[in-house]
């Protein structure tokens, strides 16, 4: 780990490499879990404080969108994908 990080951003970490990870071997169904961590994660980091990481939040809902879309669930993709452009760029 990192020093100085604390254990959710360390979670948070591995979550997202592992996320990666199961893309980059063309395993939507094992990613697609690991993603949806990912975002709750992140969606409490961005409850706190939203100025730090909003954006970020945007591009685990955009990785989730991609794994939805690998899974042929592109309504659900398309909702996300929605929510991931209006984080992205946002101001809290």
């Amino acid at each position: 780990m990192f020093p100085g990080q604390t254990l959710a951003a360390q979670t948070l970490r591995l979550w997202l490499l592992s996320a990666i990870r199961f893309a980059e071997l063309a395993r939507p169904a094992d990613a697609f879990p690991v993603a949806q961590e990912a975002v709750a994660i992140r969606r409490e980091l961005a409850a706190g404080l939203p100025a730090r990481y909003r954006r970020n939040l945007a591009v685990s809902l955009s990785n989730l969108s991609r794994d939805l879309s690998a899974l042929c669930r592109e309504d659900d993709a398309a909702v996300v994908h929605h929510e991931a452009q209006k984080y992205r760029g946002s101001r809290p």
